[in-house]
């Protein structure tokens, strides 16, 4: 279960489920023109109908008017979400031990890893990552109405995922509930390494190097992602424990395969917000983006 207090943008193709206000529920107050107020008559939860593994799906709750309009809840309005687990994200092992000022800030219980395995059935779960509010307090909210799904790329769930929102705050029928069943479909049949290479230059290589070294100019401590083992110690493509749909997960979500936190320059900065930007300033790298990344990375050797 986790809350929010905000919510952000939604998918191109939506199922919502209306949730109807008993009789006597607060309503907009009347007004003295003839033209008839909108009152708020329910709420409905806007989520699409599939995702994909690998998928970042954002949530949104909006209020349903007596005209047959929508509109986004009060700015006081809160959410709590449930049916679907919620990840804490872990702390590094070196922030323990180099940085204690800052893990009184970030502690919290270690991650459910079981949720990030490889092989796992797809499921979608909500991450909650503290980190994301140190730097811009406003990013929290946006990760906490995310559903993330993840587990074998070549696998489809038989059970949908049904997430629920109650409502609460001020100016809203507090208690009220929503939901939306969301199917699980599998990981995209075919990839684009061109595209990959393509996408990954434009985003990527400015911190982790022009072929995923890690070599790259702006974080030089940014991790290797190529098909290489330096040292013995695989990159993220070499990497048994990662695939394409965690290469998504890691990259809009700011948490490793292991469940921890992600930071760059020696733990002073976090990754960017991938879920709602990218470098080259267009719009959002789309899941097959990530899945064509990874096919790239598994063909870089240098």
């Amino acid at each position: 279960m986790t809350t929010r207090s905000l919510s952000l943008g939604l998918a191109a193709t939506f199922a919502a489920a209306t949730i109807p206000l008993v009789a006597g529920c607060p309503a907009n107050s009347p007004s003295s023109s003839s033209t008839p107020v909108a009152t708020v008559t329910g709420y409905k939860l806007i989520a699409p109908s599939t995702a994909m593994v690998g998928d970042a799906v954002q949530l949104q709750v909006q209020e349903v008017l007596s005209t047959g309009a929508t509109a986004s809840l009060p700015s006081n309005a809160t959410i709590t979400w449930n049916g679907a687990p919620t990840m804490l994200a872990s702390s590094p092992a070196w922030l323990y031990n180099n940085v204690p000022a800052r893990v009184s800030a970030l502690s919290g219980n270690v991650a459910n890893t079981t949720l990030l395995a490889t092989d796992s059935a797809p499921t979608g779960f909500f991450v909650s990552n503290p980190a994301r509010a140190l730097p811009d307090p406003t990013i929290l909210p946006a990760l906490a109405d995310t559903l993330f799904i993840s587990g074998d790329p070549a696998s489809a769930s038989a059970t949908p995922v049904v997430v629920s929102a109650t409502i609460g705050g001020t100016g809203v029928t507090a208690g009220t509930t929503a939901s939306a069943s969301i199917s699980i479909t599998a990981g995209p049949s075919t990839v684009s390494t061109s595209n990959g290479g393509t996408v990954y230059a434009a985003n990527c290589a400015m911190c982790h190097g022009a072929t995923g070294d890690g070599a790259g100019t702006a974080a030089p401590n940014a991790p290797g992602l190529n098909n290489l083992s330096p040292g013995g110690s695989p990159n993220l493509a070499a990497d048994p424990g990662w695939n394409a749909p965690l290469l998504a997960f890691a990259a809009r979500a700011d948490v490793d395969n292991t469940g921890s936190r992600l930071y760059l320059a020696g733990g002073t900065a976090p990754m960017p917000f991938w879920l709602t930007q990218n470098a080259a300033g267009g719009g959002y790298l789309t899941t097959q983006d990530y899945y064509d990344m990874y096919a790239w990375l598994k063909t870089q050797n240098n």
